[in-house]
């Protein structure tokens, strides 16, 4: 092909092949990108699908979770007043958070649903100490390890609050025995020295060994005081009987 002359006089090439060339392969890109994406919408309503699936899973495991939290409470605060507690609707709603986000792994292992693993485990274990029975199976309740060593860890806390209400009543005997229950939780968490990435447990541990030497203290000041109003009411028999003759 012949090119055109330029206004030096030059002869200036034709670009008109290259050109026609250029817009063809732009033209082939844009069929071939189209070509792969014309599965898109396919692709954007199932993943809309699955997270829209997820959100409502995710809604109904924050309502089981909650009523679980607050039923716990109840029985705990049922537990310290002398009440019998049932746990039967409590291990229903648990069983139910399970069934909820069993298909969700996501979920199972997120924070609210370990928060509600986590007062159930602490409430099993409270009831089973309470009732003189071996202490409830992680699997057999079908929670996590980390939120039964947790639950553990705020047990400590409750048998401590049994240990003061004991002592209130002048009962020396159950608060020793509260404090031997808060060792022995204590010294079975102390075996777990596992990094924070696979459970949060150091500070639940330096929590429980608080809470046990508060308790410990209170509990050499009330015998101390015991000791001193049982010489006080024998001195002061004696001295009545010297006035009395």
């Amino acid at each position: 092909m012949q090119g055109k002359m330029g206004c030096d006089g030059e002869e200036k090439k034709n670009d008109d092949v290259h050109n026609v060339r250029y817009d063809c392969c732009v033209y082939r890109s844009h069929t071939f990108r189209w070509q792969v994406m014309k599965n898109l919408k396919n692709l954007t309503e199932k993943i809309m699908c699955r997270l829209e699936e997820k959100d409502r899973v995710r809604e109904e495991a924050l309502k089981l979770s909650r009523n679980i939290i607050r039923q716990c409470s109840g029985a705990i605060q049922a537990m310290h007043r002398g009440e019998k507690t049932d746990l039967s609707d409590i291990k229903n709603e648990t069983k139910k958070l399970i069934k909820t986000v069993k298909n969700h792994p996501d979920l199972y292992y997120s924070g609210f649903v370990e928060n509600a693993f986590q007062e159930v485990c602490e409430t099993g274990i409270v009831t089973s100490v309470l009732g003189n029975k071996n202490l409830p199976d992680p699997d057999k309740l079908g929670v996590t390890y980390t939120s039964y060593l947790l639950g553990m860890g705020d047990a400590v806390g409750e048998f401590r609050r049994c240990a003061l209400d004991a002592l209130i009543d002048g009962d020396i005997e159950k608060t020793k025995w509260c404090i031997d229950v808060m060792e022995r939780l204590y010294s079975a968490l102390m075996k777990f020295d596992l990094p924070a990435g696979i459970v949060s447990i150091r500070k639940k541990r330096d929590v429980a060994r608080s809470l046990i030497e508060k308790t410990r203290g209170e509990l050499v000041i009330a015998m101390m005081e015991k000791g001193l109003e049982k010489k006080i009411d024998k001195l002061a028999k004696k001295y009545r009987k010297l006035f009395m003759r």
